[in-house]
């Protein structure tokens, strides 16, 4: 008895002078599930932003100091899809997303995702390539989630017969 006394002694006493930490409370199941539910929310809106050529809109999922990567190389730029043609600032970009999978932990949350866009020409020609994605999610200040770093590999443009 006088052991056990001795030991819970010495860790409240190390948890008193602060060498031991206590984790920090597991999220539950609900907390990761609203988590979840906003970044699908947040991804539709983008999308739903981007397919209206609102670039105020498809600002809010970034977070302050994103970092990401999609190649540049000249078969990667929009202008590609038509073996440049087409002036690549002269397309319009549309949307479709599927959301593979979404794990979430504590503070960090990651998206794996497949994009299609299709790229539509000023004379009515489209073209369209399928985008892997994987996204890191953070939370803000404001409670919001939001991507902090990306990465992005598409696919080669495939054009529409016409």
């Amino acid at each position: 008895m006088t052991r056990v006394l001795r030991i819970t002694s010495a860790i409240l006493a190390a948890y008193l002078a602060g060498e031991f930490v206590v984790p920090a409370r597991a999220q539950t199941s609900e907390d990761r599930a609203a988590v979840e539910r906003q970044i699908r929310q947040a991804i539709e809106a983008w999308r739903a932003a981007a397919n209206r050529s609102d670039a105020a809109g498809q600002a809010k999922i970034w977070a302050a100091g994103v970092q990401g990567w999609f190649p540049s190389a000249p078969e990667f730029k929009n202008a590609a899809a038509f073996d440049g043609t087409v002036d690549g600032n002269a397309l319009r970009s549309t949307y479709t997303v599927t959301i593979n999978e979404v794990l979430v932990s504590n503070d960090l949350a990651v998206v794996r995702d497949t994009w299609q866009e299709t790229v539509h020409s000023p004379d009515g020609r489209m073209a369209h390539r399928v985008i892997q994605s994987f996204e890191v999610w953070q939370p803000q200040p404001g409670g919001e989630w939001k991507i902090s770093r990306w990465i992005s590999a598409p696919g080669p443009w495939q054009r529409e017969k016409v």
